[in-house]
């Protein structure tokens, strides 16, 4: 998998706040963190935010949708929080190999990822008809793929209903 490292500004609470865990939001451009890149998220027509996660990892998720000539291009900026050390990783996954640009994702983050119940990469195949929600909820509309594993983990451990 294609990755480009870009750094979060925003710590653990922060990311918690904007989106709980096991949940989403469509968000507009003015709703994005401050510190992506605003040459890509000006172009972007809104993004879905969401978050996986245990007592060990976090994982947040905003993937920004943009019209490229006929298509829809999709872009994910992840975010990943090992409890156990404090380390993070992020940046954004790509789906193409851009020269002095990508680089492999580390091993590490990618099983962080995996740990916090995501299958990366994630895809949305359209924007939820609501603007927040569960996971659950959007399982249940076939609207994404790979969250599954997060989303059976926690209706195990916790026994919740979506």
């Amino acid at each position: 998998m294609k990755y480009n490292p870009y750094e979060s500004e925003w710590q653990q609470p922060e990311w918690k706040d904007y989106c709980p865990t096991m949940t989403f939001r469509v968000v507009g451009q003015d709703e994005l963190p401050g510190f992506l890149p605003p040459t890509l998220t000006q172009k972007f027509n809104s993004a879905i935010v969401a978050s996986s996660g245990n007592e060990n990892v976090d994982t947040f998720l905003v993937q920004g949708f943009r019209i490229d000539g006929s298509a829809i291009d999709e872009h994910q900026y992840i975010a990943t929080f090992d409890k156990r050390n404090g380390k993070v990783y992020a940046g954004f996954i790509e789906h193409a190999d851009y020269e002095n640009r990508t680089t492999n994702m580390p091993a590490e983050m990618e099983e962080l990822i995996a740990l916090s119940g995501i299958d990366v990469p994630v895809q949305f195949p359209r924007k939820p008809d609501q603007p927040t929600g569960t996971l659950g909820y959007l399982q249940d509309q076939n609207l994404i793929q790979g969250f599954e594993t997060a989303i059976k983990k926690q209706s195990n451990s916790e026994n919740i209903e979506f």
